[in-house]
């Protein structure tokens, strides 16, 4: 992503740990995008915790697009169809 000219942070969340740290580094940082990881995206037991993340981004960050990694797409790919560039 760094060689795509992406700046980029990872965050890990899960359903037992909640999303209180998500919407922290949110509410920090102005946002582009948000990436839903393919762990979480791609499994349907997740589906609740996925919408709380859509959720969360967008109450804290309505500018950011929420996008999901479904394996289908190389990231950089994924994002910049997102915001035009390819």
């Amino acid at each position: 992503m760094k060689d795509a000219g992406f700046r980029y942070d990872v965050l890990h969340a899960s359903p037992d740990t909640g999303l209180n740290e998500f919407r922290e580094r949110l509410r920090a940082e102005r946002v582009d995008a948000i990436l839903i990881g393919g762990g979480v995206a791609g499994d349907p037991k997740l589906a609740a915790f996925r919408q709380q993340i859509v959720d969360a981004a967008r109450d804290v960050a309505p500018q950011a697009k929420v996008l999901e990694f479904d394996h289908a797409l190389e990231v950089p790919v994924l994002v910049g169809h997102a915001f035009g560039m390819l």
